[in-house]
């Protein structure tokens, strides 16, 4: 529990742990093997189930490509455990646009903030970008664009050098977080889509924003 919590957010794991009568507890030989798949699974798996059946180790799920199916697959196989996982789907069109407003919608209410003039993602929103990865790694069969924007204090143009760095440093967080690199691609707008309230004012907090565009292959 606590390294998948680790790593994609405890809001992102279902914890179902039951403990049965001493007969049927995972022997101690087994158990630090399906830790160390527990720990595997957030980063490889788009979804999984571990559990115990009172003889053996069950794991199934679901997978993002081909090399994290191997890492995990390997691993398990390492300490006498088989997995039985299956690809992600393919998404449709319409889970394609409620993809892309459930990773908005998710941004909006949690905006993933960068330290001051700079690319680096701020500590209060890692706990959002591994909200995010989870979400965006669902389905295949789509094109994910992190997008980049700035308000309009400052040159233009390094505003939109900074757009195009910040939006590329969140595809690299999703990609470390288990997102394959093939479904992403990252774009500046610098301070060409500003934010604005009902009379035209700039709302400066909200135009500094990294949202998401998502498509159907």
């Amino acid at each position: 529990m606590q390294g998948a919590a680790a790593a994609v957010d405890a809001g992102n794991v279902d914890d179902r742990l039951t403990v049965g009568p001493p007969s049927v507890l995972v022997p101690s030989e087994q158990f630090d093997g399906l830790l160390a798949l527990l720990a595997l699974m957030p980063v490889n798996l788009v979804a999984g189930d571990l559990g115990w059946n009172g003889s053996s180790v069950l794991v199934s799920g679901s997978y993002a490509d081909d090399a994290m199916r191997a890492t995990f697959t390997t691993a398990a196989a390492e300490v006498g455990i088989a997995a039985d996982l299956v690809p992600r789907p393919t998404a449709t069109p319409e889970q394609a646009a409620a993809l892309e407003a459930e990773l908005n919608a998710l941004v909006a209410a949690e905006p993933i903030l960068f330290d001051k003039g700079s690319t680096t993602i701020g500590a209060t929103s890692v706990a959002t970008v591994q909200r995010v990865a989870g979400i965006a790694k669902r389905y295949a069969g789509v094109a994910i664009e992190v997008q980049g924007h700035t308000d309009s204090e400052g040159d233009p143009a390094r505003n939109l050098t900074l757009s195009e760095q910040r939006a590329a440093a969140v595809l690299d967080a999703l990609v470390a977080r288990g997102v394959p690199t093939a479904d992403l691609s990252a774009k500046g707008f610098g301070m060409t889509e500003l934010i604005r309230d009902a009379d035209g004012n700039e709302l400066p907090e909200k135009s500094r924003r990294v949202v998401f565009g998502v498509t159907a292959l």
